[in-house]
């Protein structure tokens, strides 16, 4: 039997190299654990090795890589509270450990499985970061080792520790950012309700009380169409309650247009269109699909970045053209809006202040969509919005 390579051992170097990679890319850790799991088997020639890592939470650690004789990680040793047992001991005392005497070996739990499977050494190395643990290698062999297989170890032992630190930092993140996103679709969603509740209200409401005053002036009018300086002070108050009743229609209608919800996306939109870019300051270019079908959510989703990309244009871009064009496929909606203006540059699009553009990614996030703002010097910028048909939502999930 020739003997475990040295810690000097070309292809050991190799090996700690691709896992530091792999830590750079920040690939997938459970990948990345086998590895080193199945890499310990051959350098070591042990008869299996296994790799724990600790849920800080429950003090126990969790099995998350097996190779060798044994492969499963649902058995017995899946979940090893810290100070029990070898491995859970090793991790207390955050010390590694090497024993070449197995049989008879208190530290070693489960005599009669050590001596049917002829194991004789156990190396088992804690996985830290500074005094901090965050799991456990062990290996078993049938064979002795000699004193370098903790050298060996304990040059991964850092590597592996900073995969797993590393991933956990990343998998924490994107938790962080899956909960402002679910926080951020729920929050979108009550001020939706909220405006259309408050649209209806003004329109319903206020809208009606002022129709009746514009009635009784009417009224009051044609009585005294003989009186001039009457018929002028009344004309002024139905010129005044037209005006109001403008007013209450416009605001009603920007807090939720009811064509969204009555004739669907297509038609808010154009209508959106043709009520804001005035044919005689823009040319107005629509290809829209009228027959769009989509849920609610993703509907005002989608409307709400339209109307942000207007405004946008309208205040903004000094552009004298807007193309506007909205398809579904089988699997997805695209809209797409278009300006000759100047023409956005890339530093504005990545501020961290840029509300508005951040709050169009926002608005179809939860959705699994995307928003690009590419700007094209002194020849305008696209807004390209993609958003699946259907499918669960983050507030949804």
């Amino acid at each position: 039997m020739s003997s475990p390579i040295p810690s000097s051992d070309p292809n050991l170097s190799a090996f700690i190299a691709e896992v530091s990679l792999a830590l750079i890319r920040g690939g997938d850790i459970s990948v990345v654990l086998d590895h080193c799991a199945a890499i310990l088997v051959r350098h070591l020639e042990v008869a299996f090795a296994r790799i724990w890592i600790l849920n800080q939470e429950e003090q126990v650690l969790e099995l998350q890589a097996s190779a060798g004789m044994y492969t499963h990680k649902n058995g017995q040793h899946s979940r090893i509270p810290v100070g029990a047992h070898e491995i859970g001991k090793i991790a207390k005392e955050r010390l590694p450990h090497l024993s070449n005497a197995v049989i008879g070996n208190p530290r070693i739990h489960d005599q009669e499985w050590a001596r049917r499977e002829r194991m004789v050494a156990f190396a088992g190395y804690p996985l830290l970061i500074e005094d901090r643990l965050v799991g456990v290698m062990g290996t078993f062999a049938r064979h002795p080792l000699p004193s370098v297989t903790l050298e060996i170890m304990g040059s991964l032992a850092n590597v592996i520790a900073l995969a797993v630190d590393h991933q956990r930092a990343e998998d924490a993140l994107a938790q962080r950012e899956a909960d402002l996103a679910r926080l951020t679709a729920r929050i979108e969603n009550i001020r939706e309700e909220e405006r259309a509740q408050v649209a209806r209200e003004i329109h319903d409401e206020l809208g009606a009380v002022l129709s009746l005053l514009k009635i009784k002036v009417a009224s009051i009018q044609k009585r005294t169409k003989h009186d001039t300086e009457v018929l002028d002070k009344t004309q002024n108050i139905l010129d005044q309650l037209d005006h109001a009743i403008r007013t209450i229609q416009r605001i009603a209608k920007d807090l939720r247009p009811s064509l969204l919800d009555h004739f669907g996306l297509g038609a808010a939109i154009e209508e959106y269109v043709d009520t804001n870019c005035h044919r005689d300051t823009y040319v107005c270019e629509k290809d829209i699909d009228m027959n769009v079908v989509i849920d609610s959510l993703r509907a005002t989703a989608i409307f709400r970045v339209f109307q942000e990309a207007i405004t946008n244009i309208l205040r903004h871009a000094k552009a004298s053209k807007i193309l506007v064009c909205l398809k579904q496929d089988g699997t997805h909606i695209t809209l797409i809006v278009d300006d000759n203006g100047i023409g956005i540059e890339r530093g504005q699009v990545l501020r961290r202040d840029a509300l508005g553009l951040i709050g169009m990614r926002e608005r179809v996030r939860p959705f699994w969509g995307t928003v690009s703002i590419v700007g094209r010097p002194s020849q305008g910028t696209r807004v390209t919005v993609f958003v699946p048909n259907s499918g669960r939502s983050l507030d949804n999930p």
